[in-house]
């Protein structure tokens, strides 16, 4: 069973949706890397060492992990789609939080934050 396959079965038998996406996005392999094992684990232990996280902590997300794009609704196309990394890591969290506590002198000096439309991202 493919990725779209199994979220359509969990959608059929009204799996709640966390357990659709921990099946699919934290146990199926990354559809965009299979058969190119090895390039994934490159990736994934090189962010690794880049912030100091477990490689456990590290997953690949949207179309790469599904073969599909939902938001765009178009299959993932390998040289021009982008690869979504999401790193799961209360560690890293909290060092960046500091940072910007610090950076920011408690949230007091907000002109580091961009301003979109007009209003600052620090909202």
């Amino acid at each position: 069973m493919n990725h779209i396959e199994s979220i359509e079965l969990g959608l059929r038998d009204r799996k709640p949706y966390n357990e659709i996406v921990r099946k699919v996005y934290l146990a199926y392999p990354t559809k965009a890397l299979i058969g190119d094992e090895e390039r994934q684990y490159q990736i994934l232990n090189d962010i690794s060492c880049f912030f100091r996280v477990p490689i456990m902590s590290i997953q690949v997300a949207g179309s790469a992990k599904t073969g599909r794009s939902f938001h765009k609704q178009k299959d993932f196309d390998p040289g021009n789609s982008d690869l979504d990394i999401a790193i799961i890591d209360p560690g890293l969290f909290r060092r960046y939080m500091e940072a910007i506590f610090s950076v920011t002198k408690g949230y007091s000096d907000n002109t580091g934050f961009s301003v979109r439309a007009g209003k600052s991202v620090a909202k």
